[in-house]
């Protein structure tokens, strides 16, 4: 069933063929919402409807970091603002710079973190621990929309 604060209009409607497009539609757009609200939403999200806390991983802070720095570097031409100091505790200010090392470490935590979300996403729906870099089989349609809350 679709969450009741998700809609779709009459003419968004009539151009599908299946009741699965639709909640297909509603779950790509839920997953939009909550990786256009940021990092800490993401965050919430996770906690709140999984069960997953990761503001606990000592890794949290830097895995924020990445994610603001990038969008201060896309959206903002790399120059830090009050946002990206306030959220993640940086006080630097002027152009924020990418280098090899700091790409590095990022790149470290950020496959580190998306190993571990996959082992627990495994546990927690399948019941199952992953070996690294492997697919999370039987992860189905269903299970997919249950997380993207349109269940």
């Amino acid at each position: 069933m679709v969450a009741e604060n998700k809609s779709m209009t009459f003419g968004e409607l009539i151009k599908l063929s299946k009741i699965e497009e639709a909640v297909e539609m509603i779950a790509e757009r839920r997953a939009k919402e909550i990786v256009d609200d940021g990092i800490d939403e993401m965050g919430e999200f996770l906690k709140k409807r999984l069960g997953l806390d990761y503001e606990k991983r000592p890794d949290w802070p830097d895995i924020k970091e990445t994610f603001y720095r990038r969008n201060i570097i896309v959206h903002n031409d790399g120059e830090a603002n009050d946002d990206y100091r306030r959220k993640t505790g940086n006080s630097k200010a002027g152009t924020l710079n990418v280098s090899k090392s700091y790409l590095d470490k990022r790149l470290y935590f950020l496959t580190r973190f998306s190993a571990d979300f996959s082992k627990d996403l495994a546990k927690k729906f399948m019941g199952a621990s992953l070996k690294p870099h492997r697919p999370v089989p039987g992860f189905s349609r269903k299970r997919l929309e249950g997380i993207a809350g349109t269940t």
